[in-house]
């Protein structure tokens, strides 16, 4: 590892620390309320209004919950996909999923729900993946948890959809530290706004 790499990660993880702080301040149901505002944002977005296989995720604590967003694809009669992880060999795989109850997800080994079974969805029929993080940018910059599990997966050559990353406002900030094998995001979705990222930045996901 270079020391530019080094002080990178550093900065990635102070990062982190900063946002977790923001996010310590703000109680269970306000974090619900914000979410509702947040998904209606996702909702009114073109990229998912056309697209009928959505993978999303299944929310931690402080994460915005996307139930909301689960159920209006759910009446639409829309497939929704989760990820299933594999952490030994630090891979996911996008699993259909009918609800988010109990019968359809098992929380594994690291506290994540995740479903309990089906087989996975190839990864070419995926035409949105609403993704969590911890911080991002205007830039459509991501900050995960240092995992990098959505950085490999989209940025498989199989996956020709869009990436809309989802989180509080208090989440966005001026600038996240990247590397070069970070994903940019198409969209970020917050409960004050929609953020549609500048194709140019995006670069190969134009």
């Amino acid at each position: 590892m270079t020391g530019q790499e080094r002080h990178i990660l550093q900065a990635k993880q102070a990062l982190r620390d900063q946002i977790k702080a923001r996010l310590d301040d703000t109680t269970p149901t306000e974090l619900y309320g914000l979410s509702i505002l947040a998904s209606e944002n996702v909702i009114a977005c073109e990229s998912f209004r056309h697209a009928r296989t959505i993978m999303m995720y299944a929310p931690l604590a402080q994460e915005v919950d996307v139930s909301h967003i689960a159920l209006r694809c759910f009446q639409q009669n829309r497939t929704v996909c989760l990820p299933k992880i594999d952490w030994d060999h630090h891979r996911m795989w996008p699993v259909p999923v009918n609800s988010f109850d109990d019968c359809s997800l098992v929380t594994d080994r690291y506290g994540l729900r995740v479903p309990e079974r089906g087989a996975p969805m190839p990864i070419e029929m995926i035409d949105l993946v609403i993704v969590p993080g911890m911080a991002f940018d205007a830039d459509g910059r991501r900050l995960g948890r240092g995992g990098g599990y959505y950085d490999r997966f989209l940025g498989q050559p199989g996956f020709l959809g869009r990436c809309m990353g989802l989180c509080f406002d208090c989440q966005i900030v001026d600038a996240v530290p990247r590397v070069q094998h970070d994903v940019v995001m198409d969209y970020i979705a917050t409960e004050r706004r929609l953020i549609t990222v500048d194709p140019a930045v995006r670069g190969h996901r134009s």
